[in-house]
């Protein structure tokens, strides 16, 4: 679908005698503009006056196919020619759909169309106008560029690799000369929104030079928390894109523990769903930052057939940065010096957004320095920052934490090796990456996967890791189901983890009772791409002691490219009352004498129990307390309910749970509880 925005120009010699002739006229062309619209166009659009000055009439055409301005023109001159009306000249321009409707409004006010939405609703875009305010929607239209100006554009860009192999392959010498349908949409991953504008606007204008898209508008819709829930708008949108583009910019979202909250999941559901509809009448490119792996692959879920070609940014190194630099400093009127470079370390890699912070901060220095000299004694925010700065949230997180004092020491350790090189670097300290990768045993319910996040988190904090995302796998999205294709998953998550943690739950499973299977390609690939990604992916091997001990017996390789062992001892009985405190606290409540004394009953007999679940277990009983403590509540008089007892969890709320097991009493409290669901 497309939008035009017409200017007819009229020869004025008695200007206030003209506007009068030309507006009573316009009247009566604009009852025979209607009637024009039905007979021409019929249901393949809709052309309308919408104002006039003494010197100019303007107008508008929606047309559902797409057609050139030659075209427009031709309707415009036949309407003209049947009501013996004259003009000196026309500018026809494709607009958007925001435009237009102000323009449709206009004419709706000046009486030229009897109602605006009678007119979008017969074109069936009558949701349209509301994606505007439901969904965020906004428009923009494609520039024309050359093909020297696009790839010149898109060396400047932090996606240049991966753009510039789009570019190559759009202005393929064998491609199909007219517009056939799309053969792929476009995700963008960037944690700039410059760097992710830039790139759609060079890959559209790339797109519409090698006539792979009709339309010269495109619609922008930003998915967030503030985003409605409707699909009439949504479907709306898709049907007045045909020809042309959707991009959906993905920035807001939270993470949590327990996995990825966003708080409109199914809107983008409906996005991917009606995006796949329209699979080869209507581009969609998917913006979003690189760290936001979870839900990239709700994407995928979500769109089912189709493909995506992936702009990434790149990592940068030395050299490159150095470049960067020097084009940043030129762009705004600067000239790079030697404290912009000493900020480079050699080996290490930067992302787009390490690139920006350090040059905006000795943007700032310098302008103190030799722009605005009267400011420089006055010490920079960052600086008084760094003087202050502490390890992070998630550090003091995972210090707060009960119990875990070996994983606490270790995650200690790595964080003061860094530091050291960084402290003793002047004093020939090597700068080496040493191995990271680590073993995380313990039973269930003991913090394992909580505490890689963390320490996801309090390595991009004190700025070891690129990005910081954790990616958790287990068995299944290891192994492929055909010969082959194991070693091509396994690298695939590899590349998903760089600049963060590769989480692989029970990793003995790859092999356990599977000699020669799958599972081992998949080990000896996880081998492989540790040693070839050791500086930007650290790999964390968790489960059972004595499973994980016997698989790297059998794993030699494996041992000896892992540095850290990390044990998870059970909690004590201490520290899991200490813990169900905790967790009551958190959600609101507190734990009376009598509930404390009863925990801990509770939790002497389950530790003898098999399959004990630890803190999971914990969890569990706090959670059935909680319900209790309510049906309770629901039992009094109201009026003699206070604000304490809402919140206070009594010895009665405690339940004991049924004895189902054999009492095994293991080291290491390994234990739990038949016939209780603990997640």
């Amino acid at each position: 679908m497309q939008f035009y925005k017409i200017i007819l120009k009229f020869e004025c010699e008695n200007e206030e005698k003209q506007y009068h002739v030309i507006n009573k006229k316009a009247k009566l062309m604009g009852m025979e503009c209607q009637e024009y619209t039905e007979r021409i166009l019929d249901d393949k659009g809709y052309m309308f006056i919408s104002s006039v000055t003494d010197r100019a009439m303007l107008m508008g055409v929606i047309l559902k196919s797409v057609e050139n301005t030659d075209y427009v023109k031709k309707i415009v001159d036949g309407f003209f020619s049947e009501n013996d009306a004259q003009y000196e000249g026309i500018d026809i321009q494709e607009t958007t759909f925001p435009i237009l409707y102000l323009h449709l409004e206009n004419a709706s006010r000046d009486r030229y169309v009897d109602d605006e939405q009678e007119v979008l609703e017969a074109l069936k875009i009558g949701n349209l106008n509301d994606a505007r305010y439901t969904i965020g929607m906004d428009e923009k239209i494609i520039q024309n560029k050359t093909k020297k100006d696009v790839y010149s554009a898109a060396e400047r860009q932090f996606t240049r690799d991966s753009l510039v192999e789009e570019l190559d392959r759009i202005y393929a010498h064998n491609n199909c000369k007219k517009f056939c349908g799309h053969p792929v949409d476009y995700m963008i991953e960037s944690d700039d929104v410059c760097s992710q504008t830039e790139t759609v606007h060079i890959i559209l204008e790339a797109l519409y030079s090698a006539r792979r898209i009709e339309n010269r508008r495109y619609s922008i819709v930003e998915l967030s928390r503030r985003c409605r829930l409707v699909k009439e708008s949504i479907n709306a949108l898709y049907e007045s894109a045909v020809g042309g583009t959707v991009v959906l910019k993905i920035q807001d979202m939270k993470f949590e523990d327990e996995g990825m909250l966003y708080e409109n999941l199914e809107l983008l559901e409906m996005f991917c769903c009606e995006a796949r509809r329209h699979l080869r009448d209507v581009l969609t490119v998917i913006c979003l930052p690189r760290q936001c792996q979870k839900i990239k692959k709700k994407i995928y879920d979500f769109y089912g057939e189709g493909t995506f070609v992936e702009i990434k940014d790149m990592v940068m190194y030395k050299d490159m940065v150095m470049k960067t630099f020097d084009r940043m400093a030129h762009d705004n009127n600067m000239e790079s010096d030697q404290d912009l470079y000493r900020c480079i370390e050699a080996g290490r890699g930067y992302t787009v957004r390490d690139v920006n912070a350090i040059f905006d901060e000795w943007y700032v220095d310098k302008l103190k320095k030799s722009v605005y000299s009267q400011y420089v004694d006055i010490e920079s925010v960052r600086r008084k920052v760094i003087l202050e700065k502490t390890k992070g949230r998630a550090y003091q997180e995972l210090n707060d934490m009960i119990g875990l004092s070996s994983a606490k020491q270790v995650i200690n350790q790595v964080l003061d090796s860094y530091k050291a090189k960084k402290i003793f670097k002047s004093k020939g300290m090597p700068q080496d990456n040493s191995c990271r990768h680590m073993v995380f045993t313990g039973n269930p319910g003991t913090a394992k996967t909580t505490v890689a996040r963390l320490f996801a988190d309090i390595m991009k904090d004190n700025e070891i890791l690129e990005i910081g995302q954790m990616i958790e796998v287990g068995r299944s999205e290891l192994v492929g189901k055909y010969v082959g294709t194991t070693a091509q998953i396994v690298k695939r998550r590899f590349d998903e983890a760089k600049g963060g943690i590769l989480f692989i739950d029970e990793a003995y499973s790859l092999v356990d009772d599977r000699s020669g299977s799958y599972g081992d390609e998949a080990i000896n690939t996880i081998v492989q791409e540790m040693e070839n990604n050791r500086d930007d992916v650290i790999v964390i091997f968790a489960g059972y002691p004595k499973k994980m001990e016997r698989f790297l017996q059998t794993n030699p390789g494996l041992r000896s490219r892992i540095a850290y062992h990390v044990k998870f001892e059970d909690y004590n009985i201490d520290e899991l009352c200490d813990i169900a405190k905790l967790l009551a606290k958190n959600k609101g409540f507190i734990l009376s004498d009598g509930a404390i004394l009863k925990i801990r009953t509770v939790m002497e007999r389950a530790v003898q129990q098999s399959d004990f679940g630890n803190g999971r277990y914990v969890r569990n009983v706090i959670e059935k307390a909680i319900n209790t403590q309510s049906s309770r509540l629901l039992r009094l008089d109201y009026d003699y309910v206070t604000a304490e007892d809402v919140r206070t969890i009594t010895e009665e709320d405690i339940e004991i749970p049924e004895d189902n097991t054999e009492n095994v009493r293991k080291i290491g409290f390994n234990v739990k509880l038949a016939d209780t669901d603990i997640n």
